[in-house]
């Protein structure tokens, strides 16, 4: 059985009611992966909202990018 690390890139809210997590999965016998937990059921927003919600989901993926951007960086010798 492998081993398998999780760590969180980033988190947070695209509507008042939903969230998304975006994690790095290390396991000791698969690649790397990195999981997007999207809401289990439809996010319903207004027209209005429509790029609230957009920049939301795009500000989440961009920090995840950052910080597994660091974790590289840390890795290097």
């Amino acid at each position: 059985m492998s081993q398998s690390n999780r760590i969180t890139l980033a988190s947070g809210q695209i509507t008042p009611g939903d969230a998304i997590i975006v994690e790095l999965v290390r396991a000791s016998e698969t690649p790397e992966a990195i999981l997007v937990h999207w809401p289990s059921a439809p996010s319903v927003v207004t027209p209005a909202r429509l790029t609230v919600t957009i920049n939301a989901v795009i500000r989440i993926l961009a920090q995840a990018r950052t910080r597994l951007a660091q974790i590289r960086a840390a890795e290097l010798p």
